[in-house]
């Protein structure tokens, strides 16, 4: 796994630098560690709807971590579901151009909510000019012969806004999450396929890995051994990259006890750690240390398996059924993106017109940042997301970022 790293996704950056380039790479579905191997790229790239947004988590925290300021997404594959042959053979597109913006408009926000900052279109560029006939199995048509056309350059405009936005400043968060990718290893190969997705196949590509329900609100991004090793503690903060947490969150089944030991050494030098049950070794071969490890870890007063024992500030965003929301902070400013409520959970399929909308949606909040607190209610328009200013004395204004799609049909 290592070697797939170290002899193709470091060389093919190492290639891309040394020819005054850059390398930009989906790690997903490859059989390594995930987040190791996004931080190789210049510009980790998502997917989505093949991937579903959330896990655009995984390549925004490798970047995060490793310092880097683009994190893309290749947008809009198979969006309406996986095509299919009948039985004559003929390839069912699935609604090929009749795409609709207003449900493409969900998926961008849903990536911008989750950390992408450059969409890229997974459209159809190989027609000669004059011709707009040839079809791809996974794309959306942006030719003249699709309802998109009219609508590219306004839609285009609007994601090319939110994403200048979403590349100012550092990630705000304070808790790290140990990814669970030892249980990813150890996990199984699926004995009857999706029929919806054919070719997902394994546990090992971490579709379904998901943040804890609990930290909803914090806004957590993802670690791994590799990055805690070469973390810093100072003043109670795990400082890497563009991070600092003062929590780390440990939820998993299997750990290598390489890992181990150096969580071992940031609980003694003091750092809060939330470990929610004793992991068991990793691997086929044993190590004696290892359960001596997990005892000695759970001795100390700075680790608890209850989590509101340990930490006990309020998130960043406090409410009842939150949307999903990224925050940026640029020096004593911060930006907090809220996708609209709709663009929440997605999966595919998306439904022939899921983002119709004819009603205000409300959400209650309360923002903490900096030791303050500000109550504030979020009113979510019709296909609108919503983008928040908190300058450095706390006052709290929306940016403009109104893009109005046509009305969709179901």
């Amino acid at each position: 796994m290592r070697s797939v790293i170290n002899n193709f996704y470091k060389q093919l950056t190492n290639w891309a630098n040394a020819n005054n380039s850059y390398s930009r790479s989906q790690c997903s579905g490859a059989p390594v560690d995930i987040l190791t191997a996004y931080a190789s790229q210049d510009v980790p790239e998502s997917e989505a709807m093949l991937y579903e947004p959330s896990f655009s988590l995984i390549p925004l925290s490798a970047a995060v971590l490793s310092g880097k300021k683009i994190i893309s997404s290749e947008t809009f594959t198979c969006t309406y579901g996986f095509p299919n042959r009948d039985s004559l053979g003929n390839i069912n597109y699935r609604h090929l151009k009749e795409e609709q913006t207003a449900d493409l408009k969900l998926v961008a926000d849903a990536l911008f909510a989750n950390g992408v900052n450059q969409i890229i279109w997974h459209g159809m560029p190989l027609n000669p000019v004059g011709v707009d006939s040839i079809s791809f199995y996974a794309t959306v048509h942006v030719g003249t012969a699709g309802k998109l056309w009219n609508e590219i350059a306004d839609f285009n405009k609007y994601m090319e806004t939110v994403s200048k936005y979403m590349r100012i400043g550092k990630t705000y968060s304070e808790i790290a999450v140990y990814i669970p990718q030892e249980d990813a290893w150890t996990g199984q190969e699926m004995d009857t396929p999706n029929p919806k997705m054919p070719w997902a196949w394994g546990d090992y590509e971490m579709r379904n890995t998901d943040m804890p329900s609990e930290l909803t609100g914090y806004h957590p991004l993802w670690i791994n051994e590799n990055f805690l090793k070469d973390a810093k503690f100072s003043n109670g903060k795990l400082i890497i990259g563009d991070a600092e947490f003062s929590l780390l969150y440990i939820d998993v089944e299997f750990m290598d006890f390489e890992a181990l030991k150096i969580i071992s050494q940031l609980a003694d030098k003091g750092l809060k750690i939330c470990m929610k049950r004793k992991p068991r070794q990793a691997g086929y071969v044993k190590t004696a240390d290892f359960n001596a490890t997990i005892k000695h870890i759970f001795s100390l007063n700075n680790v608890k398996s209850n989590f509101n024992e340990i930490y006990i500030k309020t998130p960043i965003i406090k409410g009842k059924e939150l949307p999903d929301f990224i925050c940026k902070k640029v020096e004593n400013e911060y930006y907090i993106f809220f996708a609209n409520p709709k663009a929440q959970n997605l999966s595919l399929p998306l439904s022939y017109g899921q983002s119709l909308s004819e009603k205000n949606i409300t959400k209650d909040i309360e923002i903490n940042i900096d030791n303050k607190s500000e109550k504030y209610q979020l009113i979510f328009k019709p296909y609108q997301s919503i983008l928040l200013k908190i300058d450095k004395n706390y006052n709290i204004s929306e940016i403009d970022i109104n893009y109005t799609p046509q009305t969709p049909k179901q």
